[in-house]
């Protein structure tokens, strides 16, 4: 009769240690679905944004294209109009005080990332620590497409081949010469 009492209790126990590990186990896996490896320490810094447009959790955080973090956290700040972005990054990168982090659009799906820019790494007491805010910058579809730098070139080569598009319809609609319904109906409204 003892040992009935002995195996019930053993069922028991195992039934409520697995149902613990399970519960742990969705916990930890709900998070990493989210972005977060429990198991993984990381850096947190904060950056306020005027605008995040539709900015999601887990949003990759990258420096030169390779993904370093990922957004953790997203919460308007009433007092300010703004919104503050939490990033988590690998515990081993470190970025300098004057980091500027570019909200930039990855396509015309409206993905997004967030790209770490500085000028010349960090060392010692200019590094930026862990709970540190960091300055942010908004970038539109064309400013993510198009450096600054690059944007006169672009437009001189668009507004080139529109004058080059606009030409050829004044010669093919307005000119005496023109054929074509179009261009015989724009002479009767001229007329």
């Amino acid at each position: 009769h003892n040992t009935l009492k002995m195996k019930i209790f053993s069922n028991e126990v195992k039934i409520g240690l697995l149902a613990a590990i399970a519960l742990a186990l969705a916990f930890w896996g709900y998070k990493f679905i989210q972005g977060r490896n429990l198991l993984k320490r990381s850096n947190i810094y904060y950056v306020e944004y005027d605008n995040v447009s539709l900015l999601k959790l887990s949003t990759p955080v990258t420096i030169n294209g390779v993904q370093v973090g990922f957004v953790s956290e997203i919460q308007p700040v009433m007092s300010k109009d703004n919104v503050l972005v939490t990033l988590s990054l690998e515990k081993d990168v470190r970025i300098p005080k004057s980091t500027l982090a570019e909200l930039r659009e990855e396509g015309f799906m409206g993905g997004k990332s967030v790209a770490l820019r500085y000028k010349a790494p960090c060392s010692g007491g200019d590094c930026a620590q862990s709970g540190d805010y960091i300055q942010g910058r908004v970038f539109g579809m064309l400013g993510s497409m198009v450096s600054p730098d690059e944007l006169d070139t672009y437009l001189s080569i668009v507004q080139s081949g529109l004058k080059g598009i606009l030409d050829s319809l004044n010669r093919q609609l307005l000119s005496k010469d023109a054929q074509g319904p179009l261009a015989e109906s724009l002479r009767d409204l001229q007329g």
